[in-house]
């Protein structure tokens, strides 16, 4: 329980402190900020590129936790499954983590965020224009995964599995089918003004 909750804790106060260092970061390229001289901007951009270092410690342990999950360890499942290949047993693994109810699309989500947090930092290290879209991927996945701590609460569990199911299940149902007719309708317009 106690690790649950230094968890939440964890993982909201670094969602809060790189919300608040992606805001400062976004508005003084934004914004031309009056008052400053050229040598005050440039320290200021220095400034914010050792600090973004600090952002990448959390993302590079869930990915190394989550391999040790997947691949270090032995879980009682794959006990079960004598004289299988690895590859069988990491797709019935798979199969059995992800249902729609269970630990799995977070656990997606929570990949996501690593990976999209690290492409962000590279990125924003070679001061490329693209960082933002991996900025905002990073920002999207990291507060849809405080969801994930909701479950733990009794309150909120059952909106949250709710949540889930609508999310994971009927949405993407939803998006499957829009993406098809969007598609469609994008290229005959195409066709039409071409």
């Amino acid at each position: 329980r106690w690790v649950y909750i230094l968890w939440l804790m964890l993982h909201f106060s670094y969602m809060c402190a790189f919300t608040h260092f992606s805001l400062r970061v976004t508005e003084m390229y934004n914004t031309n900020i009056t008052g400053f001289s050229h040598d005050a901007m440039e320290e200021r951009h220095q400034l914010h590129q050792n600090l973004s270092y600090l952002f990448i410690f959390l993302p590079i342990f869930y990915l190394f936790t989550e391999f040790v999950d997947w691949f270090g360890s032995r879980p009682y499942g794959w006990q079960m499954m004598h004289n299988k290949t690895f590859f069988a047993r990491l797709i019935k693994r798979t199969r059995t983590e992800w249902v729609i109810t269970g630990n799995g699309p977070y656990r997606m989500v929570l990949i996501l965020f690593c990976l999209s947090t690290i492409a962000w930092l590279v990125t924003f290290k070679a001061d490329v224009k693209l960082q933002i879209v991996f900025l905002s991927s990073t920002l999207l996945f990291g507060w849809m995964f405080v969801l994930f701590f909701t479950r733990g609460c009794r309150v909120t569990s059952r909106f949250s599995i709710m949540i889930q199911k609508m999310f994971f299940r009927d949405l993407m149902y939803f998006l499957a089918v829009f993406m098809v007719i969007m598609v469609a309708f994008t290229f005959a317009v195409h066709a039409l003004y071409a």
